[in-house]
């Protein structure tokens, strides 16, 4: 397998509401070991030999931050900065080996229109067309809060969405899941265990690989109650594309992301610092 025909898209423009009011702004820019948590999970997908590119999706509102965190990220690489295409913020080039991460992958910042719908979907609607007619063949959707890049479960994962079109991972449920009335009655309950037709219900993870067409398409076909409400990519391609993803049981430990403030000590104990540049 070559680099050259996967790209991915980082939605990065929510505000972690989930995370609480932190003094550092939204929980993908909170700082860990000296990188935010953006600026880990960028690290980590550079390192992945077919990703060529690397879009992050924005709000206006975070821009000018996201950017400035971005820049940070390549300045401890040395590696040069272009300008992109008009819509682009930020565009790093590849290297001529002067950097440990030689011929890494480019990472363009980009601009979620601010009278677009604020919402993952939507990130994510915008990131895809920002890839249209630029050669990608693959495209993986990941969190920008989700630091731990699995490379090798990404390599299979790709393999998978070569042959079945889309791929992503589950873990089994931890808790029973009800579903409860508008009184908050119990109604029903999901069972966590496989039925007489082997079928499971499971938790779905990220990162997700789709062929770049199908995903497109998906989207294209998107209604506004989707891109609002929606929160499964892989649901998308099913429902419009007749794409019936493959699934691969993943790490619990590995896939897992920045959602309340204790998950922030977890990632401390695993996210390495950046290796320091030696004094001139």
């Amino acid at each position: 397998m070559s680099r050259g025909d996967v790209a991915v898209i980082l939605p990065a423009g929510g505000i972690g509401a989930r995370m609480g009011q932190m003094p550092c702004g939204p929980k993908q820019l909170i700082p860990i070991n000296g990188r935010s948590i953006l600026a880990h999970t960028i690290a980590g997908m550079r390192l992945v030999t077919r990703v060529q590119l690397i879009v992050v999706v924005t709000s206006e509102q975070l821009l000018d931050r996201v950017c400035a965190d971005v820049n940070n990220l390549l300045n401890e690489d040395d590696l040069p900065c272009a300008a992109g295409p008009p819509e682009a913020r930020l565009l790093c080039e590849e290297s001529d080996g002067r950097t440990s991460l030689k011929g890494a992958a480019s990472v363009e910042v980009i601009c979620r229109p601010a009278s677009a719908i604020d919402s993952r979907h939507s990130s994510i609607a915008h990131g895809v067309e920002h890839l249209r007619n630029r050669g990608y063949l693959f495209v993986i959707v990941h969190d920008a809060v989700r630091p731990v890049i699995p490379i090798k479960l990404i390599e299979e994962l790709l393999c998978a969405a070569e042959e079945y079109g889309a791929a992503g991972f589950w873990v089994p449920l931890v808790s029973t899941v009800l579903r409860i009335d508008a009184n908050g009655l119990v109604e029903d309950t999901i069972p966590r265990y496989t039925d007489e037709k082997g079928r499971l219900y499971v938790n779905s993870e990220m990162p997700q690989i789709f062929k770049y067409p199908i995903l497109a398409k998906a989207y294209s076909l998107c209604d506004e109650h989707q891109l609002l409400h929606g929160t499964e990519c892989l649901e998308l391609v099913r429902r419009y594309c007749g794409v019936r993803a493959k699934m691969l049981k993943g790490d619990p430990d590995l896939l897992w992301k920045v959602t309340r403030p204790s998950d922030i000590i977890l990632a401390e104990s695993k996210l390495k610092p950046p290796k320091q540049k030696p004094l001139p």
